[in-house]
């Protein structure tokens, strides 16, 4: 009787494998995967990439052979339907093609799979190598998100491919990530979600051969005339600053961004400097297919009565620079585009026609991302999209700042605008997309990687798909937990940038989307299907601690018991601004200390009032702090006089800045919390900042209280 059964497991098994191409059958190799020649570094590349794969995978080590091998000749007039000879040891093998095709065109690719044989072809690196990921992700391979957690290798003996022919080519050409490596990892990540480009800032710093290896190039489209015309030449050469307000602006060399500081671009010496440089490092670097001639970034540009004759606007001037150094460039290097934005002073179209060799990044600065990008409150940035892509068909690449609205760590629902922007683009028939700054949300990396390939698929379909890879039986509650925060961004239609409106999109969800997360986690089967959920919601987590950290001050959490352990002299005011700092890095600003009932707690307040936009703050320092203790921040803020927003910032001493942007109060008072916060070197400063926004009114400060926590 058992042999019986076995035998009719057995027959089970050939028949659902007839119509499929077995790699591995319980461990052992059945398949071999072969390629031109070993030393072609594509083809092998590629090969090492599956065979690495299936081995992670099954266990079983597949075959890297060549048609020139001693004993596979045969190989080289191998025919589908054919057996291979009983050549030992791989006569019983049957064959995984890796080779190029030059019918196809660029990172195009086609994967043949039938139950006699597999065939993977593309006519570059990238299309054999986004073949090769094809088959993985047909068997079963995910990787949405960059970190390791979200690499989704099954684990099995046995390893089939269903029959299929497949041809397929990316829609828009740039699939470009903005951000720095960490590792290899990364960028084989980058690769197997197709994204082909990964930006560079400055050019230099990177080592482009790793990133080749996956099929990834260097995009360098980053602020780079400080790279060009380094801080000692503009020394060199003062009259080779911008002209801003009757002065040579001067470049501060500490900071290596350069912030603010532009060039005299109507001074032919600077022009001939500049594109010389850009020469040069080309023939120094010849891998290198793009190249930058954006401006540094920020304002100060020149005002002299020279550029004002060379364009008779910040646009013109910046493009017909661009387009001369454009065409030096096409002279020699004829296969290098030239990357720049439409931003921030040069965001109009120029008059004159740009050549050919240049593509622009019509940068998304200050959007809602909410909303699609044809919604009326979008109007301007899509108005301007339209026009340059209809000047420029197919010239023209999306380069939106992320980073600029949505936290670091919160999980950011905008699926549904994603799509229907990505089909928006195609329509516009644009070079592709470039967000600023890696999404925290697997599903929605995994979404733009998807999209960008192929704007047609739905996203709702490929969230079912995600979830069920991801998190197996726990998917439905995931799927649930994903619609719930996507129908909540539709419903609030607002930019998640600041507390307030944090803490106003996360309190009708809170406690259903803390419940489906805690029925994801009864439902995870693997240990790695539990750390996901554990994952999601910690990132949760974080939005729903906003509901204590931002509060009407009616709601206080602040006693006089906890006043009398403030380590901030000062932090009520009563002192007026004695022992606080007062900083105006731009603009023109007004500090006050008021009374007459305008305090929250006490006499007295301060506040910063809006004269002319830029950027000012109020500091207080506290030293001597316990490095082996935590610490807590509290501080009650009002908005008034249509002042929109305050921000504020603490800065650990030894440490970066965090920065938080508050939201306005519409003239209530309202306490913010900081609490967990660790201390390096003894000091930290907390900062009261009012930064470029609001334009107008004014923001009151009180009751600022800096305590170790118990």
């Amino acid at each position: 009787m058992k042999r019986l059964f076995a035998v009719l497991i057995a027959l089970a098994c050939a028949v659902a494998l007839a119509d499929s191409f077995v790699l591995t059958q319980e461990g052992r190799p059945v398949s071999a995967i072969v390629v031109g020649r070993w030393t072609d570094h594509v083809e092998h590349t590629a090969a090492l990439r599956l065979r690495d794969y299936v081995l992670r995978i099954t266990g079983a080590e597949l075959p890297v052979l060549t048609r020139t091998y001693p004993d596979c000749a045969f190989l080289g007039n191998w025919q589908p339907g054919s057996r291979l000879p009983e050549v030992a040891p791989y006569g019983a093998l049957r064959p995984i093609f890796v080779t190029y095709d030059s019918s196809l065109s660029a990172e195009e690719f086609r994967l043949e799979v039938a139950d006699t044989h597999i065939r993977i072809s593309g006519s570059d690196t990238a299309g054999l190598l986004y073949g090769v990921d094809e088959l993985l992700e047909r068997l079963g391979v995910l990787w949405p998100d960059k970190e390791r957690l979200w690499l989704e290798l099954p684990q099995t003996g046995t390893l089939s491919a269903e029959a299929c022919d497949v041809t397929s080519r990316p829609f828009f050409r740039i699939r470009a990530v903005h951000h720095h490596q960490t590792d290899t990892a990364h960028f084989a990540w980058m690769g197997f979600n197709r994204l082909n480009y990964r930006l560079e800032n400055p050019p230099g710093w990177y080592e482009s051969g790793m990133m080749a290896e996956y099929g990834v190039s260097p995009f360098f489209v980053a602020h780079s005339w400080h790279f060009w015309v380094p801080p000692e030449m503009c020394k060199e050469h003062p009259e080779w600053n911008a002209l801003v307000d009757g002065k040579r602006k001067q470049p501060d060399a500490s900071d290596g961004m350069i912030v603010h500081h532009q060039l005299c671009i109507s001074n032919p010496e600077v022009r001939e400097y500049m594109i010389g440089q850009i020469l040069q490092y080309l023939k120094s670097h010849p891998q290198m297919r793009t190249v930058s001639l954006e401006s540094n970034d920020g304002g100060g540009y020149c005002e002299c009565d020279q550029c004002k004759t060379y364009g008779a606007t910040t646009s013109e001037q910046f493009f017909r620079f661009v387009a001369e150094a454009a065409n030096a460039i096409h002279e020699d290097y004829p296969q290098v585009t030239v990357l720049v934005y439409s931003y921030g002073a040069h965001c109009d179209l120029p008059t004159i026609k740009l050549p050919e060799n240049i593509c622009i990044g019509v940068t998304m600065n200050n959007r809602n991302y909410a909303r699609p990008l044809k919604d009326p409150v979008n109007q301007a940035d899509y108005d301007r999209l339209v026009k340059w892509s209809q000047a420029y068909p197919g010239r023209i690449f999306i380069y939106e700042l992320w980073a600029k609205v949505w936290f670091e760590g919160y999980p950011h629902p905008y699926a549904r605008v994603l799509a229907e922007d990505m089909k928006l683009y195609r329509d516009l028939k644009l070079a592709g997309l470039c967000p600023e700054g890696i999404h925290p949300d697997p599903f929605v990396e995994y979404l733009r990687g998807k999209l960008a390939w192929n704007p047609e698929q739905d996203w709702k379909a490929l969230l079912k798909e995600f979830c069920g890879k991801m998190f197996g039986a726990a998917a439905g509650p995931m799927e649930q937990y994903y619609l719930l925060l996507e129908n909540r961004m539709w419903e609030f239609g607002e930019n998640l940038q600041d507390l307030t409106a944090i803490s106003s999109f996360t309190a009708p969800i809170d406690q259903q989307a803390l419940e489906l997360l805690d029925q994801t986690v009864e439902l995870a089967e693997t240990p790695v299907q539990a750390r996901r959920v554990a994952w999601e919601r910690e990132q949760f987590l974080k939005l729903h601690a906003m509901l204590e950290q931002w509060m009407p001050c009616t709601m206080d959490v602040v006693t006089d018991e906890l006043r009398a352990k403030n380590l901030l002299r000062n932090g009520d005011f009563e002192e007026g601004l004695d022992h606080v700092v007062e900083s105006i890095m731009q603009g023109d600003y007004r500090f006050d200390v008021l009374t007459d009932g305008e305090a929250y707690h006490g006499k007295k307040c301060a506040a910063i009032t809006v004269v002319e936009r830029g950027w000012a703050r109020l500091v207080l320092n506290a030293t001597n702090l316990d490095t082996s203790k935590k610490y807590a921040i509290y501080c009650a803020v009002k908005t008034e006089d249509g002042a929109e927003m305050g921000n504020l910032w603490y800065v650990p001493g030894g440490r970066p800045a965090e920065i938080f942007t508050l939201g306005g109060t519409n003239g209530e008072w309202y306490r913010v919390v900081f609490r967990d916060i660790e201390i390096y070197q003894g000091a930290l400063g907390v900062y009261l900042t009012m930064q470029y926004l609001p334009t107008k009114g004014r923001v009151l400060w009180d009751d600022v209280i800096l305590v170790p926590e118990d």
